[in-house]
């Protein structure tokens, strides 16, 4: 056993030595008994041939320091407690005779004043939403009324803050057989993790293909990408394939975006990569506003540092824009695409027909097709949320630096 110099009692005070008791278990009273009366022993041996003409509070006070040190020594090395007991003075404790007193004055220790304690900083408030019941959008007379509104009901949250419901019991609900798929508290909640899916997945990788109307020719076109996204980080990398030739890289980090071009050139750009969530209360991200205004519509986005995945990983624009109007759309059932288990919604949008696949644990959209003019067709193929993921840094060589300007 390690060998404890006992010295380090020889000036402790009773508070110090309260402190080292705290860290052992208490003692039964047989264990206590012992242990005081071992105590109480050897300070008597080693106290023994001192005269005693007077006590004198201080001199005293020294002395039950070191026993009370000694005492807790002891029950440290035993590994037992018992030494908060010892510091507690006990009638055995207490002279039999009554000391004589001392021609010198008694002094009286002054005593001990507890060190100022420094306030504790407050801590920073965070705002967890709470799932609201959609209502019908509030009304405003005027823009700035929209916006001043709109403000009201915003919370700046620091990324690394962001909070969002329980997404684990709504997702059970939606996925359970017997749960009415379209009542207001399904549908809420849908809407909600489609307007804020950044608070629900911190990674995301996988791969999507879009199909689009090409102006040059009736038939349509398909770019497939592979990506990875660092939501806390705000670094992403894309590598687009079109169907026609050719490709494209987009990476962002270090506050700076990076796009390659045709003919080996790439564009560069600032990234503000603004650390903070803008979480606009779901019944007031659209506000009504009297004619000619058709309206304000706000949303956190996605602080533009993605490209194509952001039509999916952030699909806020088609929860404000699609499925604000809750008599617009249905939910047609549950199931599982890609390994995540997800809702389907159908519904009409500017007298179109669209679809989608939602993802009901982070409101990533896996499909969302509308024959709109021009035409929304926009599917993942494969999907993982929060794993590790390795920055993807551009490399200049052979490539010539362009001012995007020059290219318009």
């Amino acid at each position: 056993m390690k060998r404890i110099d006992r010295d380090i009692f020889e000036d402790m005070d009773q508070e110090e030595a309260r402190q080292l008791s705290r860290l052992l278990p208490e003692a039964d009273k047989k264990e206590k008994d012992r242990i005081f009366r071992m105590s109480r022993k050897l300070y008597e041996a080693k106290t023994a041939g001192d005269s005693v003409t007077g006590v004198e509070v201080i001199s005293r006070k020294k002395s039950f320091r070191r026993w009370a040190g000694l005492a807790a020594c002891m029950a440290l090395i035993a590994g037992i407690g018992g030494a908060a007991f010892a510091m507690r003075p006990q009638p055995s404790q207490e002279l039999s005779e009554a000391p004589e007193i001392s021609a010198e004055p008694v002094t009286e220790e002054e005593p001990a004043t507890e060190p100022e304690q420094s306030a504790e900083e407050p801590a920073e408030e965070v705002y967890v939403p709470q799932l609201q019941l959609h209502e019908a959008a509030p009304y405003a007379e005027t823009l700035e009324e929209a916006e001043a509104l709109m403000q009201e009901h915003s919370h700046l949250i620091p990324w690394n803050q962001r909070r969002g419901i329980d997404t684990d019991y709504y997702a059970g609900l939606l996925m359970s057989e017997d749960y009415d798929l379209n009542c207001l508290e399904a549908k809420s909640y849908i809407y909600h993790i489609l307007l804020n899916s950044q608070l629900y997945y911190s990674t995301a990788k996988g791969s999507l293909v879009i199909t689009f109307d090409t102006y040059e020719s009736s038939d349509s076109e398909a770019a497939y990408t592979d990506f990875q996204v660092d939501m806390d980080a705000q670094e992403t990398f894309e590598d687009v394939t079109f169907s026609r030739g050719g490709s494209l890289q987009y990476y962002a980090y270090d506050d700076k975006i990076i796009h390659t071009l045709a003919g080996m050139q790439y564009q560069s750009s600032f990234h503000n990569k603004d650390r903070y969530f803008n979480y606009i209360e779901d019944n007031y991200c659209h506000i009504d506003i009297a004619p000619p205004d058709n309206g304000l519509t706000g949303h956190s986005g996605s602080n533009a540092f993605m490209y194509d995945s952001q039509a999916l990983l952030v699909p806020s624009q088609y929860a404000t824009g699609m499925l604000m109007d809750f008599d617009s759309w249905q939910v047609t059932g549950h199931g599982n695409e890609i390994g995540r288990d997800c809702v389907y919604i159908s519904g009409t949008w500017r007298d179109a027909d669209f679809t989608m696949t939602v993802d009901v644990n982070t409101g990533i959209l896996l499909s969302i097709y509308s024959s709109t003019d021009p035409l929304i067709d926009i599917r993942m193929t494969s999907l993982e949320v929060d794993v590790p993921l390795e920055r993807v840094e551009f490399d200049p060589t052979g490539y010539t630096e362009v001012d995007l300007h020059s290219l318009q």
